[in-house]
């Protein structure tokens, strides 16, 4: 018989059932971050979507490469394939660049 000052670890306060352990918290993905990051500065939603939207075409323009893993030199080239091969507008390629500043 258990001792009286000994509580089971993983049980319901009833007693009946097992309770299941929650899972350990996992880190929370980038993007999330970044979400988190914009609304904790009170961005705009809309700013929001931006800056996610231009911070996934930069990783998968580096082949799925975690942005922690470039640096300068892969912005500049990201930079210079929007206006050089996708021709963008130098609003649109500011509107990058100021995702790419947040992220970094």
């Amino acid at each position: 018989m258990p001792e009286a000052d000994s509580a089971p670890i993983l049980s319901n306060p009833l007693g009946r059932y097992p309770r299941i352990a929650p899972a350990p918290a996992q880190k929370p993905k980038l993007l999330d971050r970044l979400s988190e990051a914009l609304r904790s500065r009170h961005y705009s939603r809309r700013t929001e979507q931006s800056y996610s939207h231009w911070v996934k075409l930069f990783i998968f323009f580096h082949n799925k490469r975690h942005p922690a893993e470039m640096a300068e030199p892969e912005i500049n080239a990201y930079l210079t394939h929007l206006a050089v091969k996708e021709k963008v507008s130098a609003s649109t390629q500011n509107q990058a660049l100021s995702a790419l500043l947040f992220l970094y």
